[in-house]
């Protein structure tokens, strides 16, 4: 007879903490880790938007009103990037402190960047968050079986978002 292993709630809980950032339920840096490796085993070809994001402002939060201000400022960040991902076929993830990932289908990209932009104006024209939500965002291609490494992809879209950034504090 053969013995079967069922994983128990525990063990279930452990794994998903260990892909999980605790403080905004998005994937961590080891969920992107695995959704790589996993798209990467598929030979089919297809195309994303790697979407580097990093807030601003969030020293001067934290220092001003302390840390929780800062946790709930990354929180509603967080929230709206879940809400524009496609979580099926699309990635969301916090890489820490205050930087976020995403993994677009290249046909959605320009308008889930879009959406994300419009719905922080509205939440921060609302009052309905207490210290307003600015942000620096860096796009890179990539296409899956080209001589292009995905990680390669992950740091040209830091550059461009770091970029955005130093122009953002430049004004």
């Amino acid at each position: 007879m053969q013995d079967t292993y069922v994983i128990s709630a525990e063990e279930k809980s452990i794994a998903k903490l260990a892909y999980m950032d605790t403080l905004t339920g998005l994937y961590n840096r080891r969920g992107l880790e695995k959704y790589i490796n996993d798209i990467s085993v598929d030979e089919k070809k297809y195309e994303l938007t790697v979407c580097s994001f990093d807030l601003n402002k969030l020293k001067k939060v934290n220092d001003t009103y302390g840390h929780s201000a800062g946790d709930e400022l990354i929180k509603s960040f967080a929230i709206e990037l879940n809400n524009s991902i496609n979580l099926e076929n699309e990635f969301v993830g916090r890489m820490g402190g205050d930087e976020f990932i995403a993994l677009i289908n290249t046909k959605r990209a320009d308008a889930v960047l879009k959406d994300i932009k419009q719905n922080i104006q509205k939440k921060n024209n609302s009052g309905e968050f207490k210290h307003k939500i600015y942000y620096s965002v860096g796009p890179a291609k990539y296409i899956s079986n080209n001589e292009q490494d995905i990680q390669d992809c992950i740091r040209m879209a830091d550059y461009a978002m770091y970029e955005m950034k130093s122009s953002y504090r430049k004004k």
